[in-house]
């Protein structure tokens, strides 16, 4: 009951923090553990005192606090089948078939996403696939991301249209992208017999499944999670530290 109480008093006190769980925390009564994100914090009983640290057992020689976040991310990882991923965008050229894989949670509105792409476009360090992500097609009205996205989708060769759309004024460095390349254009208008609005909703259901709510979002192939932008050089670190060629 007080594991309860306290939960409804840190929810209450951060109201625009996005805590996943709150448990109390046994080795410290009056305490308990709150799980934000990737990280696992520890709150008093008031709701006043939050503790940013490891906790660790000198007896069995144990960083408590780490075993939790390793469970934690765990828990989180998404197995790459169950991602959509027939609908997503190849993006860079691969160099080995062990490259390891990336999907990208992705809005073509996002600054972030924009940043990541720039990084990682005519790279070969992994197989990058994008997956766009939009809000729901008004009923009535237009959103400028949305027509974009169908164009890119229902192109020949997306992977040319999503480069050309992000600015990139070499798409050559891309995957091969066919004999039609120098006609692709993300402002050409999609094809009418061409509506992809059914990938788009499944996108968004996978988005919705795992509370997804931005963007860009860092999925491996051995299913961590990373939410958020990682400039290049922490991205291949973060794509090495699993098994993620599968």
């Amino acid at each position: 009951a007080g594991g309860e109480g306290s939960g409804a008093v840190w929810r209450n006190a951060l109201p625009n923090t996005p805590i996943e769980a709150i448990q109390p925390e046994p080795r410290f009564p009056g305490m308990v553990e709150i799980v934000m994100g990737e990280k696992v914090v520890y709150g008093d009983a008031t709701g006043r005192y939050l503790l940013f640290g490891h906790i660790y057992d000198v007896q069995s020689d144990e960083d408590i606090t780490q075993k939790r976040i390793d469970q934690v991310a765990a828990s989180r990882r998404i197995p790459w089948e169950m991602l959509p991923i027939a609908h997503a965008v190849r993006v860079a050229p691969v160099a080995s078939t062990h490259a390891p894989k990336l999907a990208v949670l992705f809005s073509p509105g996002c600054g972030w996403c924009r940043k990541l792409y720039a990084d990682v476009k005519g790279q070969s360090f992994a197989d990058i696939h994008v997956l766009l992500l939009t809000p729901e097609r008004p009923a009535t009205g237009h959103r400028p991301n949305q027509e974009l996205v169908d164009r890119i989708l229902c192109n020949e060769a997306p992977h040319v249209a999503l480069s050309l759309a992000m600015g990139d004024e070499n798409p050559g460095t891309q995957l091969q992208p066919g004999p039609d390349a120098a006609h692709v254009s993300p402002r050409k208008p999609a094809p009418e017999d061409c509506d992809a609005e059914a990938a788009l909703s499944e996108v968004r259901q996978f988005a919705r499944r795992y509370k997804f709510t931005g963007t860009p979002v860092l999925i491996s192939g051995d299913g961590r999670v990373h939410r958020g932008y990682l400039p290049k050089e922490d991205l291949v670190k973060w794509l090495n530290q699993g098994s993620n060629t599968q």
